[in-house]
């Protein structure tokens, strides 16, 4: 058998890039940390969490059990810090959540999901149980994922739910992690993607998810991934169907008459 093999200038070449991105990677969680410092005199809230034991948050797929208090600005908190006043606690439990900030890079801040024990409402957005901490590494300025949300919900007011979002400072375990935003989890919920729960009702909820990592994932005719969402109660027949009408539907928009009024693609999707 013949083995190919690269020159050694070519994997040289992708070695120093390699690092070069890991680098980078490294430098922009440490600009984002560092950047606390000029929080002092921030207007945004502050989010506090402290796990149980001051446990270290290191997986996607266990939670840690923590409290969660919720401090108007840094005053408010030099005061929680320095005067150890007990503002109201919350129960709850937390992971880490995303891919790029999981992966074995250096970084000092990681995407979050917090679970309360109960449903509850951050700065006055609907309230639930899930909630979603964006890190937004990558992003210098933080403002990529809350302007496309802003555009969904102001602009292209058709989209139908978009998730809501504010921005907090983040402390986890008496360490400060620096700016994130608090976000809607996509999700069916009256306060969220509001889908009927009736067992009998045909509405789903899908995503294109290369990681096929739902309850419910498979291959369309065209090679794309989807996961068709939880729904409580559904059974097997539910997820099959919305299978099955993924695929027609992909069989109409790549069909000879897919901009047909009638039977083309506009007949099966709001605009």
């Amino acid at each position: 058998m013949k083995i190919h093999r690269f020159p050694f200038l070519y994997i040289f070449f992708f070695f120093l890039l390699t690092l070069a991105f890991l680098d980078n990677f490294r430098r922009a969680s440490e600009e984002k940390l560092d950047s606390f410092v000029g929080f002092k005199n921030s207007k945004l809230p502050y989010l506090v969490i402290q796990t149980d034991a001051s446990k270290p948050i290191k997986s996607k797929e266990n939670y840690r059990k923590c409290d969660v208090t919720f401090i108007s600005d840094y005053s408010e908190i030099e005061n929680y810090f320095e005067k150890n006043e007990k503002p109201q606690k919350f129960r709850a439990k937390i992971r880490g959540r995303g891919n790029s900030t999981w992966v074995s890079f250096d970084t000092n801040k990681r995407s979050y999901l917090l679970k309360f024990d109960e449903e509850i409402s951050l700065y006055g957005l609907p309230g639930s149980r899930k909630w979603i901490l964006q890190a937004n590494l990558t992003d210098k300025t933080s403002l990529r994922n809350v302007y496309a949300y802003h555009l969904g919900q102001e602009i292209f007011t058709n989209v139908g739910w978009t998730p809501k979002t504010k921005f907090v400072n983040l402390s986890i375990n008496n360490k400060n992690i620096g700016l994130y935003g608090v976000m809607e989890k996509a999700e069916i919920s009256p306060n969220r993607i509001n889908l009927p729960l009736d067992e009998n009702d045909e509405s789903f909820l899908a995503e294109v998810n290369s990681r096929l990592n739902r309850a419910w994932n498979f291959k369309s005719d065209k090679s794309v991934n989807f996961s068709i969402r939880e729904k409580e109660g559904a059974n097997q027949e539910y997820y099959l169907q919305a299978e099955e009408k993924l695929k027609n539907f992909e069989e109409i928009l790549y069909g000879e008459d897919f901009k047909n009024p009638n039977f083309g693609y506009r007949a099966y999707i709001d605009f």
